[in-house]
């Protein structure tokens, strides 16, 4: 049986979430894609981009917790 976590969001929410994810800040993720710092923000805080986020980093720990043993 497979879990899988399904969020819906825009496509465009997506990508501003992968681009914060692999950038790091918010200024570097609107750079790199050409919009507004403010956009950037508005996005990040809608409730499903959060939770997408968030199961991003849980999973990176939990893949990486056994090289910190």
């Amino acid at each position: 049986m497979s879990k899988k976590i399904v969020t819906k969001m825009s496509p465009e929410g997506l990508e501003i979430a992968n681009s914060y994810l692999e950038h790091g800040t918010m200024a570097a993720a609107a750079a790199n894609l050409g919009i507004t710092e403010d956009t950037v923000r508005d996005a990040l805080n809608k409730l499903e981009i959060k939770q997408y986020i968030d199961t991003v980093y849980l999973d990176l720990a939990n893949r990486n917790c056994f090289k910190f043993s």
